[in-house]
């Protein structure tokens, strides 16, 4: 067998090949081995409800994955994000990936992270463990820490079921100390309805001889059934800290920019709550579970009419309380009225609730309107209380063409009067429409409607052609 030997032209080429590909297995192996995987705690003591950052460093190569950090008991994580880095030093290229992560530690103690293990480049490295120290919350979790504190306040740790109650959450912020990225803050409690949290109010206040800027939330909550409770509020911000070098002029002029984020949550003590029940001595048949301090307001129009005539009857409540519980009083069927369904009342304003009722006298021996009650109970004077309004004085006087009319009974004992002509009662919707018919000259029927829109068809006929 002969075996042809390549051509002096081919050598060099082929040697080239060889060398490139050695050289590049070589430094992959190279690169493979001076990978290098690292964990470290941006500070490793810190107060119940603040947050130490997990940064998980890989050295050598930037193609590797997240990895997973979990089976933290005690310790809720929030990933942050990836940060990558290129750097050259006397000729030498090197590259890196930062994992990031944010741990809220939920309790007090000393706490072990790690080894926590990274894929690279098909194997598993692992981390060395970390140990992060975890004092009680309000406790300074280092000497310089930064003082924010989140407080909850409401007016009184018993109240009443469907009792609307005032609170209040403060945020303290020291003068020192920047913040951004401020969430709502969160209200958590079983049995309990908050209401909405509107913008705050910040004021300047010096506490302890040190200043802070102080945000206000002022909403309410109310109670829905008898428990006992602990209210719970917590709030979610970043506090901003400048990087070692740039305390200088682009740290006081864009310190905003480049500062370092740092994540918090902050949580307020709890409140405990001891919700009660509404007291049944006492309590009126007319109750339908109004809880505060209401008043009723009555007003008719017009009050002199003649028989036949539609009367507006307007019924408002009034107060501080929870008003989704308070239901206005209605007049019912009564003898000699026709009476209508009412009609809510829509933005009423605030704090007030109402509707409009629409009741006919249907002879003039009416006099007056019947009076109208509503019964509330108080919590802080814990009683029932009742608010009667009216009777409102009517003058009625006889249509001029009234007839003897027909008076029938109908279900119930009802007493219906034949409504008579348009204008001496609600107008009736027809309940046949009848003949259609057009009203004015028909103009889309003319001949120079036909013509003048088939001009531009022609036109178009036309062009085409």
């Amino acid at each position: 067998m002969l075996i042809a030997s390549p051509s002096p032209r081919m050598v060099l080429p082929l040697r080239c090949m060889v060398m490139v590909v050695t050289t590049h297995l070589a430094l992959a192996a190279a690169a493979a081995a001076n990978v290098d995987v690292s964990a470290f705690f941006d500070r490793t003591r810190v107060a119940v409800g603040e947050s130490a950052v997990l940064s998980i460093r890989v050295t050598g190569t930037q193609d590797t994955a997240p990895p997973q950090v979990s089976g933290l008991d005690d310790i809720r994580v929030q990933y942050i994000g990836p940060a990558t880095e290129m750097r050259i030093e006397n000729g030498r290229m090197t590259s890196s990936v930062t994992y990031r992560y944010s741990l809220f530690p939920q309790r007090e103690g000393r706490f072990t992270v790690g080894p926590l293990a990274v894929q690279v480049d098909g194997e598993v490295r692992q981390t060395q463990p970390l140990v992060l120290h975890v004092t009680a919350r309000g406790r300074a979790a280092t000497g310089d820490g930064p003082g924010l504190r989140l407080e909850a306040r409401v007016e009184r740790d018993q109240p009443f079921v469907g009792e609307r109650l005032p609170l209040t959450i403060r945020l303290l912020i020291p003068q020192e100390v920047s913040v951004d990225d401020l969430q709502f803050p969160t209200v958590q409690g079983d049995g309990l309805t908050v209401g909405s949290l509107p913008q705050p109010v910040q004021h300047d206040e010096i506490l302890d001889g040190r200043r802070y800027r102080v945000l206000y939330f002022e909403t309410h909550l109310t109670p829905v059934r008898p428990t006992e409770v602990e209210l719970r509020v917590a709030m979610a911000l970043n506090i901003l800290e400048q990087r070692r070098g740039q305390r200088g002029l682009f740290g006081g002029m864009m310190g905003g920019a480049f500062a370092e984020r740092r994540p918090l949550e902050l949580q307020a003590d709890p409140v405990p709550l001891r919700v009660r029940p509404l007291p049944p001595a006492g309590r009126p048949a007319g109750f339908t579970g109004a809880v505060g301090n209401f008043d009723l307001q009555v007003s008719a129009s017009p009050t002199n009419l003649t028989a036949g005539d539609p009367i507006s009857l307007r019924v408002e409540i009034a107060g501080d309380g929870d008003l989704s519980r308070a239901q206005p009083p209605r007049l019912s069927e009564i003898d000699g009225f026709r009476v209508y369904d009412p009609v809510a009342i829509k933005d009423a304003g605030e704090g007030r609730r109402g509707h409009e009722q629409v009741v006919i006298p249907q002879s003039p021996q009416i006099t007056r309107l019947p009076a109208l009650s509503f019964s509330y109970f108080d919590p802080r004077q814990e009683e029932y209380r009742t608010v009667h309004r009216g009777p409102i004085e009517l003058q009625v006087t006889a249509a001029a063409d009234a007839g003897p009319g027909v008076v029938a009974n109908g279900e119930g004992g009802r007493r219906e009067r034949d409504p008579g002509p348009i204008g001496r009662d609600i107008v009736y919707v027809k309940g046949a429409p009848g003949t259609w018919r057009y009203v004015g000259s028909r103009w889309f029927g003319s001949w120079w409607f036909w013509a003048s829109n088939a001009v531009p068809i022609l036109a178009f006929g036309l062009l085409s052609w």
